[in-house]
């Protein structure tokens, strides 16, 4: 009789799908590896082949999560004339991304959003590094701005500054089309607010 053949990655993906479902329904502080491992119906020391610890599925989860989003972000900057343009296509892709995910999957990235910043729990903050992650697109922001700048399209400001508050009201907006999805546009906001502050830092 034949050994059963494994599929690796395709197990690997339910295992991530059962952790998505079982934190969205009781919160990261209350789920435990027997719990993940239980909702993808294998024990905890096939879990244990795959995932070193609960952690490093959240984080596999949300590393999957960026790595579409930039992937999407690559495409869509390649076809963009302007650094606008560019912002644009920067931030409609991380729409794009979001749009596709699960509830799920919103839910658990909000709490690990949440426990990143409070810092209860060093182990989730580790696989979600917020600081190395915003300071990552605050840099690549403030590059296109300064592109902007450079080309004679904006005035002269602080990039990093500028890119600091961009990214505070993109993720604002976000969170409220998390909140409120049938209420609120963002593809339409998004374009609107961007156009304000552009007009706003544009060279006279």
């Amino acid at each position: 009789m034949c050994a059963r053949i494994v599929d690796k990655e395709a197990k690997r993906r339910e295992i991530l799908l059962a952790a998505m479902h079982v934190v969205a329904r009781h919160g990261i502080g209350n789920v435990k590896v027997t719990n993940i491992a239980t909702a993808a119906g294998i024990g905890k020391g096939t879990l244990y082949e795959y995932f070193p610890s609960k952690e490093a599925i959240y984080g596999a989860i949300i590393r999957e999560y960026l790595d579409r989003a930039e992937v999407v972000a690559a495409r869509k900057m390649a076809l963009a004339n302007s650094p606008r343009e560019k912002l644009a296509a920067l931030l409609s892709a991380w729409l794009e991304t979001t749009a596709e995910e699960s509830g799920d999957f919103l839910r658990l990235f909000i709490d690990v959003w949440s426990e990143a910043i409070r810092l209860t729990s060093p182990a989730v903050a580790k696989v979600f590094d917020m600081k190395s992650y915003f300071h990552e697109y605050r840099a690549f922001v403030a590059s296109i701005l300064q592109e902007a700048i450079d080309g004679g399209e904006l005035r002269p400001i602080d990039t990093m500054v500028a890119a600091s508050g961009l990214l505070a009201i993109f993720d604002g907006i976000m969170l409220q089309w998390l909140l409120d999805r049938d209420r609120v546009d963002v593809p339409k906001t998004i374009d609107t607010t961007l156009d304000i502050i552009w007009n706003g830092i544009s060279k006279k």
